[in-house]
């Protein structure tokens, strides 16, 4: 009897962490399918297809979507005012971060690369977004890792916000790196 239960109690310990291992394998490949849709609508401008992808509470507290879309199109002009051109469609990601969850939400860090040009030499900005679902990885959503972006994160669970340790954005250029923010 004692074998028996013994061998019940691996079994589900077995299951459990197998089945924790396979969601969370899981949330990492819609993660990556959304991802790849996000990065295409940076990349072609469109920032109608972008504001489906950018937390609600974002869009909403720009005013909503149009506001959203007139935000972006002033964000290259703010970069060249600086003497920075971007260059959106070289724009990519790297590999997410392992997700981390709550009882609410599924997060991830996904680090970005932006090409620029600074000063007419070549460059990047390395930065990161914040990826949020609410619905089991099913639908994504992204905020800029600005401090804003933080403070999203740190409104919708303060437990992970308190787990990340978030990247320093660089630009990086003529073999220097520059700190960001």
């Amino acid at each position: 009897m004692f074998k028996f239960k013994f061998f019940l109690i691996i079994l589900f310990f077995i299951f459990f962490f197998t089945g924790r291992s396979y969601a969370l394998e899981k949330y990492q490949v819609l993660l990556k399918n959304d991802l790849l849709n996000y990065v295409s609508c940076y990349k072609n401008q469109n920032y109608i297809c972008m504001s489906s992808y950018v937390l609600p509470e974002v869009i909403k507290n720009l005013g909503g979507v149009q506001n959203f879309i007139k935000l972006m199109e002033t964000v290259p002009d703010m970069f060249r005012k600086s003497g920075i051109e971007l260059l959106p469609n070289l724009f990519n990601t790297g590999t997410p971060s392992p997700i981390i969850t709550d009882t609410k939400n599924i997060i991830s860090i996904i680090p970005t690369i932006t090409p620029v040009r600074f000063n007419n030499a070549d460059g990047v900005i390395k930065g990161f977004i914040i990826a949020v679902s609410r619905n089991k990885g099913r639908k994504w959503f992204y905020v800029e890792g600005s401090n804003e972006g933080e403070q999203y994160l740190k409104k919708l669970s303060r437990e992970i916000y308190e787990l990340i340790k978030f990247p320093q954005k660089t630009l990086n250029v003529n073999n220097k790196i520059i700190k960001l923010e």
